[in-house]
């Protein structure tokens, strides 16, 4: 009973620190902090009855993946479950912060949960056609002045920098920023980062539309690889 007390009050708080973002999303002066709620043991976390377990896996998909990728982009990927490893295993890689003792039980439940054998029910996204279609022309008009500016330099550390690393490489809190195709694609920049997404809070009071066209281009002037989204 002991046990399963300690995962209901988990499962409890994982939607309770969205609405601790939202708190702090309010107060305008800081930018707004994610607070990670606890990961418990693989081996606590298989202790789970079966509901249980999908329910924290559902919620773990909110915390660690839907912070960049959208729910339909996920279910679309339809992949075998060697796809859903390797996948998983690279996002972890490129900075998600779900931790890697959880990748084989996370790529079991993707694979349950979107089964390749069902049929799809929008076009199969090609992220690395939308690159070649679109981010090298964008990158070449970022201008040597938009790409050095000390001022959006200063922008990106006091309002992304906590979670998204240096130079938007990333760290143990959020995702890296560089390489996302999304960064050549101004509406949807514009609107994931002005209304949030996942754990990430809502930018919309706190950053004006020409930084936010500022920080996409000084972000998309440090890519060097990309990464599909």
């Amino acid at each position: 009973m002991k046990m399963k007390s300690k995962f209901i009050a988990i499962l409890a708080a994982l939607p309770l620190a969205g609405i601790s973002g939202l708190a702090l999303m309010l107060s305008a002066q800081e930018p707004p902090k994610f607070v990670e709620p606890p990961s418990p043991s693989l081996a606590e976390v298989r202790e789970l009855d079966p509901n249980e377990l999908v329910r924290f896996l559902d919620q773990r998909i909110t915390l660690h993946c839907n912070v960049c990728h959208s729910m339909e982009m996920i279910e679309q990927q339809q992949l075998t479950l060697p796809q859903w490893k390797a996948e998983i295993t690279k996002m972890i890689g490129w900075g998600a912060t779900l931790p890697k003792d959880y990748e084989d039980l996370m790529a079991e439940h993707l694979h349950k949960k979107f089964r390749p054998e069902r049929s799809a029910e929008l076009p199969r996204v090609e992220p690395e056609l939308a690159l070649k279609e679109s981010h090298q022309t964008d990158q070449e008009a970022v201008s040597a002045a938009q790409r050095n500016s000390p001022v959006t330099a200063e922008l990106y550390a006091r309002q992304c920098a906590n979670c998204h690393g240096l130079e938007g490489i990333g760290n143990e809190i959020g995702p890296r920023l560089t390489g996302r195709p999304s960064l050549t694609r101004p509406e949807q920049f514009t609107d994931l980062v002005e209304k949030g997404r996942g754990r990430m809070p809502a930018f919309g009071q706190t950053l004006k539309k020409d930084d936010l066209n500022a920080l996409r281009r000084w972000l998309l002037g440090r890519t060097e690889t990309w990464a599909a989204e």
